[in-house]
């Protein structure tokens, strides 16, 4: 039976804002969000479909959402970005999921899991730069970070902020998350992730090693009020997602 409305994913618009963005941050890599269901677009799609493209792993905001794309067989890297639950954890280590961590509590469930599993674990260590909601205080994360990477069965994976609405507050946390990452040269070139869509299209300088795009990938962008037009004209972004009905 047909339905009445439909949704349409636009592959060659998709495939074209992935290689413009490419080209726009590199040398950074490119970890898309595909969470709540990728904006309503259909997680497992669009993620099969920049797969296919060869991108740097995926991104979501929880585990469910993280273990629906293993159950659908994509098997590359796959961040979990707010915060799990200690009897997730299984599910972390069983998948092969790249959580952040920014509590001693999660870090001990992720370790105490992975040694009972006998399987390596890795985990970004979440920063906050500046935006006041979740993550380790940027003057403790160092610290932090070390605690982490004592455990013999987990790995930094590397430094993940977010950043604000506020632009003029930006350029502070690109400062506060390079600034922790020279503290910990010790443990080696640890990636540092910071700019989502805002950023990737209002302050370059936030790209550093992983850039995470969400809405942008699907030709959205919002408040472009605050963003540099330049930045947007060499994105050229272009919607992917088209609501159609029967009239």
């Amino acid at each position: 039976m047909k339905r009445n409305n439909w949704l349409e994913i636009d592959r060659d618009s998709l495939r074209h804002n992935l290689v413009r963005l490419r080209a726009l941050v590199a040398p950074a890599r490119v970890m898309p969000v595909v969470k709540a269901n990728c904006y309503g677009a259909g997680a497992v799609p669009i993620a099969r479909e920049l797969t296919a493209h060869g991108i740097d792993g995926l991104a979501v905001a929880t585990v469910a959402e993280a273990v629906e794309l293993r159950e659908h067989g994509l098997t590359g890297t796959v961040t979990v970005l707010t915060y799990f639950a200690a009897d997730e954890a299984d599910a972390i280590v069983g998948h092969e999921l790249s959580p952040v961590v920014f509590s001693d509590e999660s870090v001990a469930a992720l370790a105490r899991t992975a040694e009972g599993m006998r399987r390596p674990a890795r985990a970004w260590v979440k920063v906050d730069t500046g935006l006041g909601r979740v993550g380790v205080p940027w003057t403790h994360a160092a610290d932090f970070a070390r605690r982490v990477a004592k455990q013999p069965h987990l790995r930094v994976e590397g430094l993940l902020s977010t950043m604000t609405e506020n632009p003029e507050r930006n350029p502070v946390q690109v400062k506060r998350l390079t600034d922790v990452r020279a503290s910990l040269a010790d443990l080696g070139p640890l990636p540092l992730s910071l700019a989502s869509s805002q950023g990737l299209l209002s302050l370059p300088s936030s790209y550093l090693d992983v850039v995470r795009p969400g809405l942008v990938l699907l030709g959205v962008v919002a408040h472009p009020e605050k963003l540099d037009p330049e930045l947007v004209r060499r994105l050229d972004p272009r919607p992917v997602v088209t609501w159609k009905a029967r009239v």
